[in-house]
């Protein structure tokens, strides 16, 4: 069903968290015959791996994004002349990262309540029409 693919790319998308190109790349190279197949619209997929991909890696203090930001923030320390460990800074203000938590959040009802908004159902409804197993029910807001 469409809601698996959709559980299976949230999945292997999250399971890449230490950068988010690559997490991009690697899911979507991966999953991409078998999405076409199981009659997940094009879009979705894009969507998903792409949201899931960005927020694990900016939620995550081990990823190649956590890197950048440490500099950054030292960087701007040493300017006023303090000494701080840019790391606790960063864990700090993770729970302040309300973009991530909220796309987050949404990404995953999106994927578990196997809901389209907006133009997704007229994708949704396109790729089921050209799918092996026929058109799955959608809800809709």
């Amino acid at each position: 069903s469409t809601q698996s693919t959709g559980v299976l790319t949230l999945t292997v998308a999250a399971s890449f968290f230490f950068d988010d190109f690559a997490s991009i790349m690697i899911a979507g190279k991966s999953l991409a015959p078998l999405v076409s197949k199981l009659g997940l619209s094009v879009q979705k997929f894009s969507l998903v791996v792409h949201t899931i991909a960005v927020v694990a890696a900016s939620l995550c203090p081990l990823s190649s994004w956590a890197g950048v930001q440490i500099g950054y923030i030292e960087s701007s320390f040493s300017l006023a002349k303090k000494e701080v460990s840019g790391f606790y800074f960063l864990l700090q203000s993770i729970p302040y990262r309300y973009f991530a938590v909220n796309m987050l959040t949404c990404t995953l009802l999106y994927v578990l309540l196997n809901r389209d908004i907006a133009p997704m159902i007229k994708y949704e409804e396109q790729s089921s029409l050209l799918s092996i197993k026929g058109k799955p029910e959608k809800k809709r807001f």
